[in-house]
């Protein structure tokens, strides 16, 4: 399975979100929350997941492309 990394703003703050409607309910039924946080991409990846973040949802985190290994 892979999951895709989005951000959307919502009043002010980058939130990052699942792309797929499937992957998110998922998602959201496992940790409780509609949104992801660096640890939940950390763990995805640890249990196997290809993980793809979308440049947008790179710089909320922080990260550089080449530094996090996750963007394509």
């Amino acid at each position: 399975m892979e999951i895709h990394v989005i951000t959307k703003n919502v009043y002010g703050s980058d939130l990052l979100y699942v792309k797929d409607p499937d992957a998110a309910s998922y998602l959201r039924r496992l940790t409780g929350r509609k949104t992801l946080n660096r640890y939940d991409i950390y763990i995805l990846r640890a249990l196997g997941l290809k993980v793809t973040i979308s440049y947008p949802a790179i710089e909320v985190l922080g990260w550089t492309s080449g530094a996090s290994g996750l963007a394509e």
